[in-house]
């Protein structure tokens, strides 16, 4: 079973990924697997990140998981994008989300553009263009521990059994986003 942890930067996609990998859970972190592999394309200035050929990522992810035993995880902002059996959404509320990525140092415009697309449900769209199981996690106020829990029931699903909370269904209040 292959499981894509996805999320905008600030969901926690990397730490319950660390916390499933310290429960013996098979973990690929995509950014990690793309930068090892060479596959950073390009620099987008104005985003202050790289670009990815995410078909040449897919294809050499596959590659690598063909004899995969047991469940993976693939975690990353793109990992619906990936070959995947089913799709764990972590969602988080705006403003809490801007506080997680106003402390990470990063400009403005960048908590501004990702808070935008949670709030618009801008991934959720896309898992739901995606066409596979999946469930949307409201992580703002949920431990890690208990967060893993919900991915690894997910890994441990067949597909056509999963249950959860469907994508798209996170209602942040109007008034409770942040405009900046």
């Amino acid at each position: 079973m292959r499981v894509a942890l996805t999320g905008v930067p600030g969901t926690g996609k990397t730490t319950v990924a660390e916390a499933l990998a310290k429960r013996g859970v098979r973990v690929i972190h995509l950014n990690d697997f793309a930068r090892a592999a060479g596959l950073l394309v390009e620099r987008d200035e104005a985003r202050g990140s790289f670009v990815v050929d995410v078909d040449d990522l897919a294809e050499r992810l596959n590659g690598v998981l063909d004899d995969a035993d047991g469940p993976v995880v693939i975690e990353g902002h793109f990992a619906h994008e990936m070959d995947v059996d089913a799709i764990a959404l972590l969602r988080v509320d705006p403003l809490v989300l801007v506080d997680r990525l106003r402390a990470r140092g990063w400009p403005d415009a960048k908590v501004r553009e990702n808070v935008e697309a949670e709030a618009l449900d801008v991934l959720a769209q896309e898992v739901l263009d995606a066409g596979l199981p999946a469930v949307e996690i409201d992580a703002t106020r949920q431990t890690v521990e208990a967060l893993a829990d919900a991915v690894r029931t997910i890994a441990d699903t067949p597909p056509e059994a999963l249950k959860g909370t469907p994508v798209g269904s996170a209602r942040w209040p109007l008034e409770s986003l942040p405009w900046f």
